[in-house]
């Protein structure tokens, strides 16, 4: 079996995706989340918008793994996935 191999920006997209998602964690645990994500939005998007749109459809992606697992009980933390996209979008 061959093991795929990923590209740097491969990488930077899912750790970018990874940031995403603990700030939509602390959020869904009731934590102050507005400035962090806003960071990250901008900090994102200056990395230009094909590096921003492939972030976004990261978070497509774990938005619905999420929902596979139990939608209602992780419906906070994928409205900010589901913000966070549609800002790297914008």
């Amino acid at each position: 079996m061959t093991r795929p191999v990923a590209d740097g920006q491969t990488v930077a997209v899912l750790h970018a995706a990874n940031r995403f998602e603990a700030v939509a964690a602390a959020a869904m645990d009731g934590e102050p989340h507005a400035d962090a994500l806003a960071a990250l939005v901008a900090g994102t998007r200056a990395a230009g918008p094909e590096f921003a749109g492939r972030v976004a459809d990261a978070l497509a992606v774990m938005i619905a793994w999420i929902e596979e697992d139990d939608a209602r009980r992780f419906a906070p933390k994928t409205a900010v996935l589901r913000d966070a996209a549609a800002r790297l979008r914008a």
